[in-house]
């Protein structure tokens, strides 16, 4: 398990490889170049041939890789942890991939090791998953999880404009978990979010672009989505300005910084 520099998470953990780009958001997507070093070292076979191993140019291919014995190992390792973590799992994928079938060995032994989670962890432990094919999501869900995912398991959907928020909360919301999330980042105009979407969503998370290629953001948009979110008492995270400020001048995301209106946004259900 590794920690991470992310926000809203302590640790990020892998076992599946490999991706393609399904919306705006994945257009600079940081999985793939990384994909390529991680491939290169030699150390984690599930990277080879999911790209194109072009650092210049880099592409997904469209293989999924998963390694299973390294799925059981984290989530032996979640469950032996004797500090609570907020666990960012499938930060290099999309779990749910329209290449996996719901009854496939992967997503059967995901749906293993996540039942394993309940009541069997040594200290409070949130397992974080994040899709940009809900739908699969729910499928998955209810084939494997009628009655509810563990309590552990928050689910969240990529929303970073309106269309997707028209075609993914409405599944996202038919999902039986504890905690489901939307994660606005990047974000790329003023989304407005319905009251029977709200009423399903227990956690927002908004943020800028970071990286050589970022797009500008307008600081308007951040602030519908805070309001909207303070409007219906669902915590509220800004996770950063990314490359430009809040005068929307690129100077830099360590320069940016993450603070909102005088204030950081750092709530968590």
């Amino acid at each position: 398990m590794a920690t991470t520099a992310i926000e809203w998470a302590t640790h990020t953990m892998n076992h599946q490889a490999g991706c393609t780009k399904a919306s705006p958001a994945c257009k600079h997507c940081y999985a793939i170049p990384l994909s390529v070093r991680i491939k290169n070292m030699g150390q984690s076979p599930r990277y080879d041939g999911v790209t194109n191993n072009d650092l210049k140019n880099p592409k997904w291919t469209g293989v999924i890789k998963a390694d299973l014995t390294k799925l059981r190992s984290n989530f032996a390792e979640i469950k032996n942890a004797t500090k609570s973590r907020r666990t960012f799992y499938g930060s290099m994928t999309d779990l749910f991939h329209e290449a996996l079938e719901v009854d496939s060995p992967e997503l059967k032994a995901l749906a293993d090791e996540v039942r394993g989670l309940d009541g069997n962890c040594k200290a409070d432990q949130v397992v974080m998953i994040l899709t940009k094919r809900p739908q699969k999501l729910l499928d998955w869900q209810q084939h494997y999880f009628p009655q509810g995912l563990p309590k552990e398991v928050w689910v969240g959907a990529t929303i970073e404009d309106q269309k997707r928020a028209d075609e993914r909360m409405p599944i996202l919301g038919q999902v039986k978990a504890s905690v489901r999330y939307l994660s606005c980042e990047p974000l790329f105009e003023r989304v407005v979010l319905k009251e029977e979407w709200l009423a399903n969503t227990e956690w927002i998370i908004a943020g800028g672009e970071s990286g050589h290629h970022a797009r500008v953001a307008d600081p308007d948009w951040f602030r519908s989505l805070r309001d909207q979110s303070v409007g219906a008492g669902i915590p509220f995270h800004f996770k950063q300005w990314g490359e430009w400020d809040d005068r929307m001048i690129r100077i830099g995301k360590k320069k940016a910084g993450r603070v909102l209106d005088g204030r950081t946004w750092d709530e968590h259900p």
